[in-house]
């Protein structure tokens, strides 16, 4: 398993990809995929990471899913704006789990696709930029409907962060002219 300290490196290396996948003598377990297109086996599930990644980033998965999900008019398959470079989409990796705590989700980075082609009418193909492909089971236009509410998602996001940013000099601002009176 990657250490909590290693894990967190791997979050500021880049990740283009959490993957569920099953190991037979571990259960549900998961790849994660570098945006170097480097792979290493993580023995926690994509839930797991995923909620760690939130927390690296101080977020709270269930406020952004609740605030992006009324955005986009969906509960589900909510784009996840962790930071102004990481907009984590929910994807299906699994057509059915395993068994009754084995997830199908996974999650892509948005920044970190090249394109998007069908495979079959149920099945598409992620390709990363840095050449890694990945296998999805939803179709080339639920995929780009997910592509199109994380762009959405995505500018929302950097609308809302630049206003904090504003608002903050406005306060440092503030403070400064009120001290100098």
């Amino acid at each position: 398993m990657v250490a909590k300290e290693n894990f967190e490196a791997l979050i500021n290396e880049g990740i283009a990809a959490l993957i569920p996948i099953y190991e037979k003598d571990q259960g549900n377990t998961s790849i994660v995929v570098l945006k170097n297109g480097k792979e290493i086996r993580e023995n926690r599930t994509v839930k797991a990471l995923i909620s760690r990644m939130a927390r690296h980033f101080g977020k709270d998965l269930t406020l952004i899913r609740k605030e992006y999900g009324r955005v986009i008019h969906r509960r589900n398959g909510v784009p996840l704006p962790l930071s102004s470079f990481y907009i984590m989409i929910p994807v299906k990796f699994r057509e059915k789990p395993f068994s009754l705590n084995d997830g199908t989700l996974g999650y892509v980075s948005f920044y970190e696709i090249e394109k998007v082609k069908e495979k079959d009418k149920k099945r598409s193909l992620i390709l990363f930029r840095c050449g890694k492909e990945v296998e999805v089971y939803l179709s080339l236009s639920t995929v780009n409907s997910y592509l199109k509410d994380a762009k959405l998602v995505s500018k929302i996001n950097e609308d809302k962060e630049n206003m904090e940013n504003k608002l903050r000099v406005i306060e440092l601002l503030s403070e400064l002219f009120s001290k100098s009176s």
